[in-house]
């Protein structure tokens, strides 16, 4: 049942029945309210909180099933309650694109040699790549708040870090700027900082948009959730290799990655996700052109 005002398409509801909602995960849109005019309250969401609670004795009466309950981490719970957020409040589209990497490896395996100190990987190319490829496209370094769009004028890039305790975002600042070599050196410290969980506060806030790399466990794809109020992310699935055809229609073995790219939509439409995604592609395909090094 959805209640809105009387000459509007808003859900009326309490400062506290939005916080529980958000803690909870829950749209809004989906409960009905008990206080006047159909106004949603905090005690309209109790019994959700409860239904969880529940469930497990629940499961484990019915179907005789063991199972410890384990109470999350702080920063556990509170991945939990963001992603949670993010995905029942930001209106998410997705685009993919597979992109030919053969040149890209080729580039890598040159700087590593050159300095194999610094020990470059396919995520830090991605995180220069990209911030490349939106500082040159500036309508795309946006995010949503508060009803208003808020436009960045340096491209900054968290990176999707796992640690014992849950994921961590360190941001990668003015990525597009810097020399490939100041990413990966900036990026190896700030991963390093994520597991011994001493990032600070400035090494995790803002930024638009964010890069979640599962291709070293050998996942071909990613469908990612926003890291709001960044507004996307971009999801990097392994490497691949496979046949296509050339233009005499021969078989030719290509080295590719599947990039999807998760957008906000109330601030990015499908053109401007493929505008991105294509501009990607043709840098990682000429890493020589775009990427500087130091």
């Amino acid at each position: 049942q959805f209640v809105k005002d009387s000459d509007s398409s808003r859900i009326v509801s309490t400062p506290l029945a939005r916080k529980r909602a958000r803690e909870l995960g829950v749209d809004l849109s989906q409960v009905a309210g008990s206080g006047p005019g159909g106004r949603i309250k905090v005690n309209d969401l109790d019994h959700l909180g409860d239904s969880v609670a529940q469930e497990m004795p629940r499961l484990q009466s019915e179907h005789g099933l063991q199972a410890q309950e384990i109470s999350p981490s702080a920063a556990r719970l509170a991945t939990a309650r963001r992603v949670s957020a993010a995905k029942t409040n930001v209106p998410h589209f997705y685009i993919t694109q597979d992109v030919e990497v053969s040149a890209l490896q080729v580039f890598r395996a040159t700087i590593n040699k050159r300095s194999p100190e610094i020990r470059i990987s396919v995520t830090h190319l991605l995180i220069k790549a990209l911030g490349v490829a939106m500082a040159e496209l500036p309508t795309t370094n946006r995010i949503w708040v508060d009803d208003k769009i808020l436009a960045f004028n340096q491209v900054d890039i968290g990176m999707v870090t796992e640690t014992a305790d849950g994921l961590r975002v360190p941001i990668i600042r003015d990525a597009g700027r810097r020399t490939l070599e100041e990413v990966a050196i900036e990026a190896r410290t700030l991963a390093s900082r994520a597991q011994d969980g001493s990032l600070t506060q400035k090494e995790v806030g803002g930024g638009s948009v964010s890069i979640s790399n599962v291709g070293m466990f050998g996942a071909s794809s990613l469908i990612p959730i926003i890291n709001a109020p960044q507004a996307m992310i971009l999801g990097v699935g392994s490497e691949q290799a496979l046949f296509r055809p050339d233009e005499a229609g021969h078989p030719v073995l290509h080295k590719e990655i599947c990039l999807t790219l998760a957008c906000d939509h109330r601030v990015h439409d499908g053109a401007d996700a493929a505008r991105l995604l294509a501009r990607l592609a043709r840098i990682l395909k000429n890493p020589s052109v775009s990427m500087q090094t130091g």
